[in-house]
């Protein structure tokens, strides 16, 4: 669904076609989620009557500046527009999305404030800025760039077109000095977990389990994934525990072991459904065998 010259767009109109990009609503029409909303526009200073994009529907969009390549366009006088290059993505590229997931996390505990920053001026705010949507997206694209073989500039390119230039710059360097273990060896091997250094660290590799066992759901992975979170709360760090603990509870299969490494954790095991309040806690390694109703 291509919108073109989307900059001349009032503020009222652009206000409306909030629903058609978020919802994917027009009147009475329900679109696919197949559809995709592409829009092209010329800087307002350039356009007939033009407006700078409204903060909302900007933050929806993933900006690119498009340079005309004059060979070309002189090409395309006599007939012979070059065949755009097709894009190869692995079509299991969302298998991805766990990792850039974890390092965005981590990102974001390390620098809160760009979680959300709207930008004061009205050109900048008709751009990419941070926003949680914005971060969303951020992981989905990078995880389409790790199955389509896309190169660092470009997905720099793309993570500013997304929350801005300096978000997107300090996050480059964030991600180039983080070393993640993988969350599937961790799930396959607990006892490997080794705390790493910053906190911001630990925050990452807990999300990377929590999000690999949302993404593949068994009882054994989600008993590791326990086994995991007990281990990083005996290296000190129980409050990040804790996050990972409450993000995979919940998701328990019935055949689940609870480890009893894991009671330590029995408040939030009791809130989120896991554990009956008045039902008795594994405290031996006898009972770690014991699957809890």
């Amino acid at each position: 669904c291509f919108f073109d010259e989307i900059s001349t767009a009032a503020p009222s109109t652009q206000r409306a076609l909030l629903r058609v990009i978020h919802e994917r609503v027009v009147g009475d029409l329900a679109l696919g989620r197949e559809v995709r909303m592409v829009a092209a526009a010329n800087p307002a200073e350039m356009a007939a009557g033009g407006w700078d994009l409204t903060a909302p529907l900007a933050n929806r969009f993933l900006h690119l500046d498009w340079k005309v390549d004059p060979g070309i366009v002189a090409a395309g006088m006599t007939g012979r527009w070059p065949d755009p290059l097709p894009l190869d993505i692995d079509a299991r590229w969302e298998e991805h999305q766990p990792y850039h997931a974890a390092v965005v996390s981590g990102f974001l505990t390390a620098r809160p404030e760009l979680a959300h920053q709207l930008p004061t001026d009205p050109a900048s705010a008709g751009r990419g800025w941070p926003s949680p949507r914005s971060w969303e997206s951020v992981i989905r694209v990078l995880a389409a760039c790790d199955g389509s073989g896309i190169g660092m500039e470009a997905r720099l390119g793309l993570v500013a077109g997304l929350v801005g230039d300096g978000a997107a710059l300090e996050f480059a360097r964030y991600e180039r000095d983080l070393d993640l273990p993988d969350p599937e060896a961790l799930l396959a091997d607990p006892t490997s977990y080794v705390r790493p250094t910053r906190d911001d660290q630990v925050h990452a590799t807990i999300a990377a389990v929590a999000s690999a066992v949302h993404r593949n759901l068994t009882p054994e992975r989600w008993t590791s994934a326990m086994e995991v979170f007990s281990k990083v709360a005996e290296s000190g760090t129980v409050d990040i525990a804790a996050l990972g603990v409450r993000s995979a509870a919940p998701l328990r299969p019935r055949d689940a072991v609870i480890p009893p490494s894991l009671m330590v954790f029995g408040e939030i095991l009791v809130a989120a459904g896991v554990l009956a309040a008045a039902e008795p806690r594994p405290t031996t390694a006898k009972a770690k065998a014991k699957v809890l109703r």
